[in-house]
């Protein structure tokens, strides 16, 4: 899954109505604001927050850190993903992928 659609069905999650979807750089949300939430941390702590999503950090079996993301009901399900170099930008990542899949589920029901 390209950025452009983990941010897409991210937006669709949040109940964002895209303006238009550029095919570089972030999403366009009606007030002309560009949407980023893998660059930004603003915009990913917000989605995070509007969709209730859990954020934990930790170590995999090699002591290497990892970042889970997702909501608490379905905790069994969360991806890992590695948080180094960068531990922002993994988490920023862990989010939007996160939040790509409710907005997967609810697209699928």
């Amino acid at each position: 899954m390209t950025d452009r659609d983990l941010l897409v069905l991210a937006a669709k999650a949040a109940g964002m109505r895209l303006m238009r979807t550029p095919d570089v750089g972030g999403v366009f949300v009606l007030d002309g604001r560009e949407w980023n939430p893998l660059e930004d941390d603003g915009d990913a702590l917000r989605l995070a927050v509007s969709l209730h999503i859990c954020i934990e950090f930790g170590y995999c079996a090699d002591d290497a850190p990892i970042v889970y993301c997702g909501r608490s009901e379905y905790r069994r399900d969360w991806p890992q993903m590695a948080n180094f170099p960068d531990p922002y930008k993994a988490t920023r990542r862990a989010i939007v992928r996160a939040a790509a899949e409710i907005g997967r589920q609810e697209r699928d029901k």
